[in-house]
């Protein structure tokens, strides 16, 4: 096995577990996972608003970037058909489900509950979500936070989870595209 994939299969394989230690918790938890994972499936009307609505947002953040200056990503080195592949699949594809599955299903159903209700969870999680994603530095910490709270709502609004995954699975998609093409 070539090094770049051994480097790739975690980032293939955590997300996987993630996703399943979240639902055995939420059955061991006695949580629904359609009323309060939100495995529902959304009205189409609603999916389309909310991806729409994250759109314009990803515009806004990728124009005040080049206002700012500041690169919004990194261009990947050449690598492997393989390696290619099994990266874009965890990053852009594994790696949002199993995010949104932590964070906008448990952690949120969690926050909640709690006296922070709809609003204060949301801003909560999104803040942890930012805490997680350490690796960036501040205006793209402060993207990912504002990232989060449209996740977050789209969940609250929604009822779905769907809704916040397929969001972050196209904002994902758009940072691989970037990554591929620096010029765009």
């Amino acid at each position: 096995m070539s090094p770049g994939l051994a480097a790739v299969l975690p980032k293939l394989l955590f997300p996987l577990v993630a996703v399943g230690v979240v639902l055995f918790a939420s059955r061991k938890r006695d949580l629904s996972w359609q009323d309060d994972l939100g495995l529902r499936v959304p009205k189409p009307w609603q999916l389309l608003v909310w991806l729409l609505a994250f759109a314009v947002l990803s515009a806004a953040e990728e124009n005040a970037y080049r206002l700012l200056g500041i690169p919004s990503s990194t261009p990947w080195h050449a690598f492997s058909l393989p390696v290619l592949i099994a990266r874009i699949v965890a990053i852009a594809i594994f790696g949002p489900i199993a995010e949104e599955f932590v964070f906008r299903g448990l952690v949120l159903t969690w926050l909640r509950r709690t006296r922070l209700g709809n609003y204060g969870g949301v801003v909560a999680t999104a803040a942890i979500w930012a805490g997680f994603h350490f690796q960036y530095d501040g205006w793209l910490l402060a993207q990912v936070f504002i990232d989060g709270i449209a996740l977050g709502a789209a969940r609250v609004n929604t009822r779905s989870l769907w809704v916040p995954i397929l969001m972050h699975i196209g904002g994902n998609f758009f940072a691989v595209y970037q990554a591929l093409h620096p010029w765009a």
